[in-house]
């Protein structure tokens, strides 16, 4: 949401963020006033049709799971992925790899979640055109 709120003179833009149903109330209702002290930020639990949301965005901005891969290169939308390895696993980084491999995707690491770094990220991928898969 900092990244966002950095963005807000140079393009035009609404971020819509989904926190997902488990986060925790108190984590949710802090992101609630980062997102009202903002005029280019929504803050929603979650929705049910990610894919029809996506279908309508320039940019996406998610972890690497499964379903959300999937809705991503349906939709055909320029990403932006990071994914998760707390657990241990793997999985979503050898798939957002081998997609970033091919121009699917692109890669965000812990290095750029600092707001002004992933900023800059957010605004270069804007500025390319998405890969779709045949």
């Amino acid at each position: 949401m900092r990244a966002a709120h950095l963005l807000q003179g140079q393009i035009p833009h609404e971020f819509h963020f989904f926190a997902g149903p488990l986060m925790p109330e108190e984590t949710y209702n802090s992101l609630q006033t980062l997102a009202a002290a903002s005029g280019n930020v929504r803050l929603s639990r979650y929705t049910p049709d990610l894919a029809a949301v996506l279908k309508r965005a320039e940019l996406s901005v998610s972890m690497g799971g499964y379903n959300t891969v999937m809705d991503i290169l349906s939709a055909g939308v320029r990403a932006l992925v990071y994914p998760v390895t707390s657990n241990g696993d793997q999985e979503q980084s050898v798939r957002a790899e081998k997609l970033a491999r091919m121009g699917v995707l692109d890669l965000i690491g812990p290095e750029e979640l600092a707001p002004e770094k992933l900023a800059q990220k957010l605004g270069a991928a804007l500025r390319n055109e998405p890969t779709r898969l045949l």
